[in-house]
């Protein structure tokens, strides 16, 4: 497992602690998805702004909302 693999193993860990409302988080390509309902996923990107590279909040009219986070 690599530096980068360690840290989104991390961040997933402590994601699903503070937040067990989420439903699932996703690694794809090294960025996080994590889906949920909107008021816990606002309450993430809201405290995680300034912690990532990029978080944004993907909420789609039809599509499952989320937040895709790259660390």
């Amino acid at each position: 497992m690599d530096k980068d693999e360690r840290k989104l193993k991390k961040i997933v860990q402590e994601i699903k602690i503070q937040y067990p409302e989420v439903e699932l988080i996703l690694d794809e390509d090294n960025a996080l998805l994590v889906y949920g309902n909107d008021d816990i996923l606002w309450e993430i990107y809201e405290k995680s702004l300034d912690y990532f590279t990029s978080i944004e909040f993907n909420a789609g009219k039809g599509e499952a909302h989320y937040l895709l986070i790259v660390p």
